[in-house]
């Protein structure tokens, strides 16, 4: 890693790779198992499951992508490309904000009618948890880059608690929202991929002021950037 807090250590850098990146699956995939434990029907599971099945087809293209695109945003690091950086996260936000909309739309309308296609009218969840499912799996592909773009930078200890948090939120509506299981669940995983995204969000702003920051070297004057 090019920069972070996680440097000095490679065992606590690698470590939390690993602990965010698992914690960031098991919200992706979770879903069902979670469903079952409070009461979901056998019916619902495999709706939700088929839901899933459908919106994580881009994730999982993208993650045969990761190698690349780590090397690629870590010489842009190394590299000083400040604005550039600047400037991939900027889009990063603006297209997770449109493609949410836009996936909320089509699982509101053109997504059910695909599964009931594919899957059979049984098989299909109600448009509104389709919509839930699509928005949650957009926002966790963004989640994806963010968290190449952390990794790159070094920060893998704000990744993992970035998902530990989202855990939490999504632990707090599972307990408190007055919904029926299916819902509940589909509003848990958008509500902790929302979150995941707005603290790696938050955590990407801060590392890259503080990689703007003229260093200084044994406490003496700042160094030209």
């Amino acid at each position: 890693p090019s920069q972070g807090d996680d440097r000095a250590s490679p065992v606590a850098f690698l470590g939390g790779i690993a602990a965010g990146s698992l914690i960031a699956q098991l919200v992706l995939t979770g879903g069902p198992v979670v469903l079952a434990t409070i009461g979901g029907r056998a019916a619902e599971i495999t709706a939700l499951f088929t839901a899933l099945a459908l919106f994580r087809a881009p994730y999982l293209l993208a993650l045969g992508l990761v190698t690349q695109v780590t090397g690629a945003l870590t010489d842009l690091i190394v590299g000083g490309r400040r604005q550039v950086v600047h400037r991939i996260r900027r889009l990063l936000v603006v297209g997770t904000v449109l493609g949410a909309g836009a996936g909320w739309v089509f699982g509101l309308t053109v997504a059910p009618v695909v599964l009931r296609l594919v899957f059979g009218a049984g098989e299909s969840p109600p448009p509104p948890v389709v919509a839930l499912v699509a928005a949650a799996t957009t926002i966790g592909l963004a989640n994806l880059v963010f968290t190449v773009l952390m990794v790159a930078r070094g920060s893998s200890g704000h990744l993992t608690v970035s998902w530990v948090a989202a855990v939490g939120v999504a632990a707090a509506v599972i307990l408190v929202a007055p919904l029926p299981p299916l819902s509940l669940v589909s509003w848990a995983f958008l509500a902790a991929e929302a979150t995941a995204f707005m603290l790696m969000w938050l955590g990407e702003i801060r590392a890259h002021r503080a990689w703007t920051q003229p260093a200084s070297v044994d406490g003496g004057a700042p160094l030209a950037s």
